[in-house]
């Protein structure tokens, strides 16, 4: 929507040359949760789950289809048992918890300030503990 051409923003502020710009706080937080896949434990995690969505919902005719499917299996099943990727899954699901009310918030109609300061000082807070409880 930002875009520096052809945004919705160059087209309201042609019309409405007052018109401030403001980025999207929850884009915003979508860019910083996408930097998290610079780290690359997390992208291969990320990337072996939607492999092991996209295995189960292949239909039976497309596994009847699949001479591969056992090594598929084997490979999924080797991958989603490793430690790495079993740290790396609640790291994920951990901090997925933390933010998903702030982007509900964000995304809301109607935005609660007050509630966004406590889901934000909750962060925080987890952000703290964990860098002081790093091990």
């Amino acid at each position: 929507m930002a875009g520096n051409e052809g945004g919705v923003h160059v087209i309201l502020r042609s019309k409405y040359i007052r018109a401030l710009f403001f980025h999207c706080s929850s884009n915003k937080l979508n860019l910083v949760v996408s930097n998290a896949n610079q780290v690359q434990e997390i992208r291969y995690t990320i990337a072996t789950i939607k492999d092991t969505m996209d295995f189960f919902r292949e239909t039976t005719t497309q596994r009847n289809y699949a001479p591969k499917i056992l090594k598929s299996a084997y490979q999924l099943h080797s991958v989603v048992t490793k430690p790495l990727f079993i740290v790396a899954l609640i790291t994920i699901a951990k901090y997925s918890a933390v933010l998903e009310p702030v982007v509900n918030t964000l995304q809301a109609k109607s935005m609660d300030l007050i509630v966004l300061g406590e889901h934000i000082t909750g962060i925080l807070d987890v952000l703290k503990k964990d860098s002081k409880d790093a091990d």
